[in-house]
């Protein structure tokens, strides 16, 4: 194995102590033809000279002259890689120091663009309580070992569980063969929370995938994580919102054909109707109508809402009627 994998690492004003972890992670892998691309989002903490503590010519450092935001930057990452493989690994996370040669070595030996190891999550302190709600996510795990994974076997996961959860993982999980993003496209700009999830959805809806059914990776989860912002911001609920656009998305876009036309008959209208009961549920619109006085109260909440007007217009375009 001599192919040039990018390790890229989005950063914005990085905790001091978690991103030397990060780096010493990505720079003592046992694969070592590794680019480490270091992305910073315009950090007001000094990136660079953090940087100047690792003397290693696999580091490369690019600094965007404005704040791109999240998910933006990820993409600028990956337009930024010289490697054949690219592998996304945060600030603030681990790996183990084997993860680059498994998951090119299974890559190659099963000849995939698309590999993906499990992960475990890590709390920091006061932070405990986070991992029970991902304690009850699905995984990759839960249904497979170690194997190939086609495209039919995550239409079936996706028919049961719908959209609830991630069962690939955050985007450090998997090592993508770069031509993917020419294929498939980059990360949906316009989505909050669950931006990796469509990009696992959309590739592996229509490629295999190899598995390892091991930790190879480590989640941090800390209160000042994007995930963790996103998640305390209720305003606009970006977790249902999000599912709402990528339901949309399924129904759409060409990537997504091989699904849609997995339904027979009745089942794709079944299907959506299933989603959006849970989506009306867990948004809490009707339970939470207790909490205002009056009718016009509840009503002007709801116009200034996203998540409501986003199940509006989907509800409305695909039943003929407001639910």
């Amino acid at each position: 194995m001599s192919e040039l994998v990018t390790i890229c690492m989005p950063t914005y004003n990085p905790k001091e102590s978690f991103f030397y972890e990060a780096m010493d992670c990505a720079l003592n892998q046992t694969y070592e033809n590794i680019e480490v691309l270091i992305i910073d989002d315009n950090s007001t903490v000094d990136v660079f000279k953090l940087l100047s503590l690792f003397n290693d010519p696999r580091i490369k450092y690019l600094r965007n002259s404005t704040n791109l935001g999240m998910v933006k930057n990820w993409n600028t990452g990956i337009q930024s890689a010289s490697g054949k493989w690219l592998k996304f690994h945060f600030q603030d996370d681990l790996m183990e120091l084997d993860c680059i040669e498994k998951l090119l070595k299974i890559a190659l030996d099963s000849n995939t663009k698309l590999s993906i190891a499990n992960r475990l999550y890590l709390a920091e302190e006061g932070q405990e309580q986070h991992l029970k709600i991902h304690d009850k996510n699905k995984n990759l795990g839960d249904y497979f070992g170690s194997s190939v994974i086609n495209p039919s076997q995550i239409i079936e996961i996706l028919k049961k569980y719908s959209l609830a959860y991630n069962f690939f993982g955050e985007p450090m999980v998997g090592l993508v063969r770069s031509d993917i993003f020419s294929e498939y496209g980059l990360f949906d700009e316009s989505i909050k929370q669950i931006v990796d999830f469509e990009f696992w959805l959309r590739v592996c809806l229509n490629e295999k995938f190899s598995f390892i059914d091991e930790p190879l990776n480590k989640f941090r989860i800390h209160s000042k994580s994007q995930s963790n912002q996103n998640k305390v911001s209720r305003k606009v609920g970006p977790t249902l919102t999000d599912r709402v656009f990528v339901t949309d998305k399924m129904l759409n876009h060409k990537s997504y054909k091989s699904f849609k036309n997995s339904f027979k008959d009745d089942e794709l209208n079944n299907y959506l109707i299933r989603f959006y009961k849970q989506i009306i549920v867990r948004s809490g619109f009707f339970r939470f109508r207790r909490t205002f006085t009056d009718k016009k109260a509840y009503l002007n909440h709801l116009n200034n809402n996203e998540l409501f007007w986003a199940l509006f217009k989907d509800v409305e375009t695909i039943f003929g009627k407001v639910f």
